[in-house]
């Protein structure tokens, strides 16, 4: 079994491939698949050349990308959906209603993050892999919907 999260942009040419690239950096990788698409995907483009800088000043390596667009059956698909922005999302919710509880935007997933982390709700044991530990934060995170502002955007 594999905890499926997809990264949301407009043309998953900049924002959404380098942050699932980053996502995935930070991950041990084991049971949890990164991947990114856009709701005007520019298909079969790599990422711009700034952000493959970019990932590289990061010390992560960018791989291979070809953009494509987000489709209903890789956001029914998604364990966790992270958009860009609050239009990211609505697009995103408006063809699959049905993930609305595992979608979020970046800023608002980010902001629950931190606050469960700061507040000690998320205390798992070290041996958890990170699908597991992923699980525990969906549930948590569910509690805190709302909580948090949801935009603006990274625009």
């Amino acid at each position: 079994m594999t905890f499926e999260i997809l990264v949301v942009c407009t043309g998953n040419i900049c924002r959404s491939p380098v942050a699932a690239q980053l996502l995935a950096a930070g991950l041990d990788r084991g049971g949890v698949r990164v991947t990114s698409a856009g709701v005007g995907a520019v298909v079969g483009s790599d990422i711009g050349e700034g952000m493959m800088d970019a990932l590289g000043r990061a010390g992560v390596s960018a791989g291979s990308h070809e953009a494509r667009q987000a489709t209903e059956a890789l956001i029914a698909g998604a364990d966790l959906v992270l958009t860009m922005d609050t239009d990211q999302r609505s697009w995103t919710l408006g063809r699959v209603p049905a993930a609305l509880r595992r979608t979020y935007t970046l800023r608002e997933f980010a902001l629950i993050c931190g606050f469960l982390s700061e507040s000690g709700e998320v205390n798992w044991p070290a041996r958890l892999d990170d699908e597991s530990r992923l699980e525990i934060l969906m549930d948590l995170a569910g509690m805190q919907r709302g909580r948090f502002p949801a935009g603006p955007g990274f625009r």
